[in-house]
């Protein structure tokens, strides 16, 4: 078991001054106890908090997700991973069908890869959407749903 030590902690919306002790790769314990464990850190002075989890994104350090290659995916969620976005939903936004297919595709090429292990999934930021809340998205490119569009993939 891991511990890290912080007297900056953020749980429960305040600063809790204890440990964090870490087993298998997950937070097990959050306590002011001193438990015995293999390996310690000590944060103090440092903040310790949950990760970031990004549901809407759409793209970092120069990496765009709409119109990428799977490993430029992976770069911009690994700027993420760095700055503590521990989960992301890479955005694709309303666009011609065929580019966010190949976005999509890119995303999942990228989750696949191993590389970027924050990736949950993508977010599908149209093309169903009401013209009237769909907020900066390309107009061109809302449109209602119609069965084929399903039966294509």
């Amino acid at each position: 078991m891991i511990q890290i030590k912080s007297d900056k902690i953020i749980s429960d919306g305040c600063l809790f001054d204890g440990y964090l002790y870490i087993e298998g790769g997950k937070v097990v314990e959050v306590t002011a106890k001193d438990r015995p464990c293999e390996a310690c850190c000590d944060y103090t002075g440092h903040y310790v908090s949950p990760g970031f989890i990004d549901l809407h994104t759409h793209g970092a350090g120069g990496h765009a997700f709409m119109s990428s290659t799977p490993e430029d995916v992976v770069a911009g969620c690994l700027y993420h991973l760095r700055y503590g976005t521990t989960c992301i939903l890479p955005t694709v936004s309303a666009g011609p069908f065929s580019v966010m297919k190949d976005a999509v595709i890119n995303i999942q090429k990228a989750m696949e890869s191993g590389k970027a292990p924050n990736i949950l999934g993508a977010h599908l930021e149209g093309p169903y959407l009401s013209k009237n809340q769909c907020g900066a998205q390309n107009t061109a490119f809302i449109t209602p749903p119609v069965q084929e569009d399903y039966e294509s993939l």
